[in-house]
C-alpha cells in the first residue's frame, strides 16, 4: 500500500474520532428559548449569567432574567467593587435572547484545555427552567470569537439604560 493512502487514511479515521458528535434535534437551550420569546415560558424561569471575574485582574458579573431584574457586579483589579441594578424591559429582554440565539450560545466552539497561567475566561451561562446551557471563551478572545462578548455588550447596553 502506498504510504500516501496510507495518510490519507489515518487523517480520514483521525478525523472521525476527534470531530463533534452531531445531536439528534434542537438543543433543549435553543427550543426553550424560542418559547420564551413566543410567550411560552414563563418569565422568572429565564436567567443569562455573564461572569469574567479573575481573582487578579478583577472583570464583570452580569445576570438578567426573564422578569426583567438586572445586576452588575464590576471588580477592579484592586478589589474596589461597584454594583449596579435595573429594571429592564421586555423588548430588551428579548433583543439580547434574539443574539444568544443568533450565536447559538449553548454550543461550545473552544475545545476543552487547560488554563494558561493567568488565564482569564469567561462564562455564559443560559438558564430557562430546567434546560441549561453554560460555555466559555478567553477573556482575550472575546473581540474576536464575537459570540460571549457581543451578548456581554447588549447586556451592558440595556443595563446602563434608564
Amino acid at each position: 500500500m502506498n504510504w500516501k493512502v496510507l495518510v490519507i487514511a489515518f487523517l480520514s479515521i483521525g478525523g472521525l474520532l476527534v470531530s463533534p458528535v452531531l445531536s439528534q434535534g434542537p438543543s433543549p437551550v435553543k427550543t426553550a428559548l424560542s418559547a420564551f420569546l413566543a410567550g411560552r415560558v414563563v418569565e422568572e424561569n429565564l436567567k443569562i449569567e455573564y461572569n469574567d471575574i479573575h481573582g487578579l485582574w478583577g472583570g464583570e458579573f452580569i445576570t438578567l432574567d426573564g422578569a426583567g431584574h438586572y445586576y452588575r457586579k464590576q471588580v477592579e483589579h484592586g478589589g474596589k467593587t461597584t454594583e449596579a441594578r435595573n429594571n429592564i424591559s421586555r423588548s430588551e429582554i428579548d433583543k439580547v435572547v434574539n443574539i444568544v440565539l443568533e450565536v447559538e450560545a449553548w454550543v461550545q466552539i473552544a475545545p476543552s484545555a487547560a488554563p494558561f497561567p493567568d488565564e482569564s475566561r469567561a462564562t455564559l451561562k443560559i438558564s430557562v427552567g430546567s434546560d441549561t446551557a453554560m460555555i466559555w471563551e478567553r477573556y482575550n478572545e472575546l473581540l474576536k470569537n464575537h459570540r460571549v462578548g457581543r451578548i456581554k455588550d447588549a447586556l451592558r447596553v440595556i443595563g446602563e439604560r434608564k
